[in-house]
């Protein structure tokens, strides 16, 4: 089993802010992940929300991170059990689940 590689739209971006941030304004969310110094990448954006587990702080800090090194938030928000594992051979069980984890977010 390969890594997957979540496809993430604009709209979505949309949705999740107003399900996660419900205390700020859709426009308020965006101001935010405009942050991000190396162009749009909605990726990165629904990385940030979801890290930023719905406090308005914390996802200034997650975008924050991203302008250091992008990939540190891509691995800890898709990729938690292989973070934690650390490089090299992941089983596919690991894989699966950090799959599933992510989409259970994401489509909630």
């Amino acid at each position: 089993m390969t890594d997957y590689t979540p496809t993430v739209t604009r709209q979505d971006i949309d949705r999740i802010a107003k399900r996660d941030y419900p205390e700020c304004s859709v426009e308020q969310v965006w101001e935010v992940l405009k942050r991000h110094g190396y162009g749009e990448s909605y990726r990165v954006y629904a990385a940030a929300l979801k890290e930023g587990e719905g406090n308005f702080e914390r996802l200034k800090q997650m975008i924050d991170l991203a302008n250091t090194d992008f990939r540190d938030l891509l691995m800890v928000a898709e990729y938690p059990a292989q973070s934690r594992e650390g490089y090299g051979y992941h089983r596919p069980e690991v894989i699966q689940s950090d799959k599933d984890q992510y989409y259970e977010w994401f489509r909630k």
